[in-house]
């Protein structure tokens, strides 16, 4: 896939979880070919900056973006 879209793609699902919009995150990053959700208890600490909650949006969606990998069963 082309870098800039990637890039794209991140920040439009940044955007999503720092606005509180955590279950169409979800649904953005699937729909770009992500496999994961940021789990239960995401969001914003009470004490926590500006800057630190923006850098742990960018980190999620990122996660978030990467294809996901299932586990193979093997055969007995």
């Amino acid at each position: 896939m082309d870098l800039q879209q990637d890039a794209d793609n991140v920040i439009n699902c940044t955007m999503l979880l720092v606005l509180g919009y955590i279950r169409e995150a979800t649904t953005y990053a699937q729909s770009c070919g992500g496999g994961s959700s940021p789990g239960t208890g995401w969001g914003r600490d009470k004490d926590e900056d500006d800057e630190h909650w923006w850098r742990r949006c960018i980190a999620q969606s990122a996660a978030m973006m990467r294809p996901a990998t299932h586990k193979r069963k093997r055969g007995r």
